[in-house]
């Protein structure tokens, strides 16, 4: 006869599913059965309400109720009836008819129990088993009274009550034969797991060995089978798996990055080549903790930094950012060196283990320090252009209305003598103009005729004011009328000094010579101190920008001097001893200024001349076209290059022609100063200019003369320096 195999699972399935079944079963035909006999009993409750709503409406007729009351009392002492309410039309009571707690029948008349509230509508409480009847009584659309039953159906719960019992038994006696069968399964079932754990356990021992076992089910049998199965996979397994880790550890060996892998207590357990090299490299000189400690005494002496922060970085950290989140990653620096640090959870086999991952990423910071570096000192480009160039604005406007003050023959010499000094401490805003300016693009040089002399007194005047410091100038060549840029020299001068001051420096001397290197001549301008000196580990510093070692100091003046001295075509080199002080020689090109010599005050011209100025700044603008009337001129203002092309048409359609027109360079709208005046020479070639800017924009490759322009003037100027741009015009 053939063995049947069949399932633990399916047996019990079976059985639950009967048991289940029938027991579903007997509770549908239960339910459907009580609220058969529920609906049918109060079908009959309300048949016999209204059986005694008709007899009421015949009492009422006739206002007599002993009959109707008779009978209600029957059906109260047979618990049919709990509660009989009679009112009359306006629901004051007739009778109240009902059982007390100890069984005696309650009769009212004329009144009803206290806090015994009225309750209208047909409705049942399967809570306590009532059904509740009312009805107005009424007879040809005239209201008599009205009638409140209550039944008592509490017989119902009693007939629920016993068949639930016996449901429950039944239930009890499935229970225990379904328990009983599956016991028997059970153990025969667990015989034979029992013996197949067994030989799993032997599965290290025992690689490649199989069972053979009878079994009664299906699981068992399949069971037996898989781990037959599995016993000589598990010796190819392990075949397989030596290969793999010969092969993993080719390949973690050559990997880029310096990976550990650590217990719970983070000593080492594994780690490749490179994280090898980097313990010998760092470890040794950070730490004293030996072999699989090394990694740890990293943490626990607070060697590992995180960058940029240097903040302490702790195992406690990381262990953290394992119950954060998936891990802890970040930056850190360990001795010199920046390296991305990834700490994770890996789980192998029943331990949980954690990688620790480091990349050395220091070129990678270094290059990403220097490109913030520059968009740093690049915004402050920008910043220190668009300060430089209101404030020049301001400064020209408080020039003109000094100039108008100046032109004045009311005024008195003292008073006049008041306005120079004014002047000069106007001049010496100028600088303070500049030096923001020589940060930017707009601190272009421009070459004009410069007394190098005459700058560097100006400078230590106004530089030198009010402090102790002794002041030696030895000029040996000429340098009075040399091109070169007077602001640009003014700047490195006036920050040399200030650098020197803050040092404490009691004495400056600055010698000036020239000297010859194959054709060119040079100019050597030593300017030297008696300060403390300068350390030599941070000499080759001092001209990077923000370099500074002082608290009040910005790391931007020497930086200032160095990059103007380069767009002069120069160099700057420094030595400096310790208690001896600190010496700067700058190598400027040597050359005579070959346009006009300018006098020290330029007299007014002796002609009148038609001149248009253009500037978007309306003081600017009308202080500037005050002075120029002043001097006797005819003007004409407009205040953006569209509206001065316009006034320059109208005129000319009047037959009118200017002279000259004086423009600044920076506007609104869509022309520009040289624009303006390329637009312009079109319509009158012979047409004279004056270019005025807060900035010092203009290329070297811009042709002056093709444009017509005769001068530059740079904001803010003075008088003399507008004289002498007039006194250039040619009629």
């Amino acid at each position: 006869m053939k063995e049947i195999k069949f399932t633990k699972l399916n047996l019990l399935i079976f059985l639950g599913v009967f048991f289940l079944g029938s027991l579903a079963t007997i509770f549908v035909i239960r339910a459907y059965t009580f609220g058969l006999i529920r609906k049918l009993e109060l079908e009959k409750a309300k048949a016999t309400a209204e059986y005694i709503k008709v007899q009421a409406l015949d009492d009422l007729a006739v206002k007599r109720f002993d009959k109707l009351q008779k009978e209600i009392e029957l059906q109260i002492r047979a618990k049919l009836i709990t509660e009989f309410i009679l009112t009359d039309e306006e629901k004051r009571p007739f009778i109240y008819l009902a059982l007390d707690p100890e069984g005696q029948l309650v009769r009212l008349y004329g009144a009803l129990p206290p806090e015994k509230k009225l309750k209208e509508g047909i409705s049942f409480d399967p809570k306590d088993y009532l059904f509740f009847f009312y009805s107005p009584l009424i007879i040809k659309d005239v209201t008599y009274g009205h009638l409140y039953l209550t039944f008592d159906l509490s017989r119902l719960r009693q007939l629920e009550g016993r068949t639930n019992f016996v449901l429950f038994l039944t239930y009890f006696i499935f229970f225990l034969i379904f328990f009983a069968v599956s016991s028997l399964i059970n153990r025969r079932f667990h015989f034979e797991i029992n013996r197949l754990i067994e030989f799993a356990k032997e599965f290290p021992r025992k690689k490649g060995e199989t069972i053979a076992l009878v079994t009664k089910f299906s699981e068992t049998k399949d069971l037996a089978l898989t781990l037959n199965w599995a016993s000589l996979e598990l010796k190819q397994a392990e075949r397989d798996l030596i290969k793999e880790k010969r092969i993993l550890e080719a390949i973690f060996a050559t990997i880029e990055e310096a990976i550990f892998l650590l217990n719970e207590g983070f000593s080492l357990q594994m780690m490749n080549k490179l994280a090898k090299d980097l313990l010998s490299e760092i470890v040794n000189s950070t730490t004293t903790k030996e072999g699989k400690e090394l990694l740890k005494g990293l943490f626990s002496e607070g060697k590992v930094l995180i960058y940029p922060e240097l903040t302490v970085l702790t195992i406690d950290h990381l262990f953290e950012g394992l119950q954060e989140s998936m891990g802890w990653e970040g930056k850190v620096k360990i001795g010199e060196k920046i390296y991305n640090l990834s700490f994770k959870k890996i789980s192998i086999i029943e331990k949980e283990e954690f990688l620790l991952v480091l990349k050395d990423i220091t070129e990678e910071v270094k290059a990403q320090e220097q490109f913030l570096y520059t968009e740093k000192i690049r915004t402050l480009v920008q910043l220190a252009a668009g300060v430089a160039h209101d404030l020049n604005n301001i400064l020209a406007i408080l020039f003109n209305h000094l100039n108008l003050l100046q032109l004045s023959n009311k005024v008195s010499e003292e008073v006049m003598e008041r306005f120079k000094v004014m002047e000069r401490s106007l001049v010496r805003a100028k600088y303070l103009s500049f030096q923001l300016l020589s940060l930017s693009k707009g601190g272009e040089i421009i070459l004009e005729s410069t007394n190098l002399e005459q700058v560097i007194k100006d400078v230590a005047s106004f530089a030198l004011a009010g402090t102790s410091v002794h002041f030696n100038l030895n000029v040996k060549v000429p340098v009075k009328n040399l091109e070169c840029d007077p602001y640009a020299l003014s700047q490195i001068f006036l920050n040399l000094m200030i650098n020197s001051m803050q040092a404490q420096a009691s004495l400056i001397s600055i010698e000036i010579d020239k000297v010859t290197e194959g054709e060119k001549n040079f100019l050597k301008i030593i300017f030297s101190d008696d300060g403390p000196g300068i350390p030599p580990e941070i000499l080759s510093k001092i001209f990077n920008p923000f370099f500074t070692t002082k608290k009040e100091g910005s790391g931007l003046g020497l930086f200032i001097v160095k990059t103007l001295v380069e767009k002069l075509g120069g160099q700057i080199e420094v030595e400096s001893e310790i208690g001896k002080g600190t010496r700067f020689t700058i190598s400027l090109p040597y050359k005579v200024w070959k346009g006009e010599d300018m006098e020290e005050v330029v007299k007014p011209l002796g002609r009148k001349l038609k001149i248009l100025v253009v500037d978007d700044e309306d003081d600017l603008r009308e202080s500037l076209a005050m002075i120029l009337e002043e001097l006797k001129h005819e003007v004409t203002t407009a205040e953006n290059g569209e509206k001065a092309l316009l006034t320059y048409l109208v005129e000319s359609s009047k037959g009118e022609k200017f002279d000259l027109v004086i423009t600044d360079f920076t506007m609104p709208g869509k022309l520009n100063g040289l624009d303006l005046i390329k637009t312009l020479k079109q319509y009158q070639a012979d047409l004279q200019a004056i270019l005025s800017t807060g900035y010092a924009e203009i290329s070297e490759e811009v042709d002056w003369k093709s444009l017509g322009l005769i001068s530059i003037l740079r904001k803010p100027y003075t008088l003399n320096d507008l004289m002498s741009a007039l006194s250039k015009v040619k009629i």
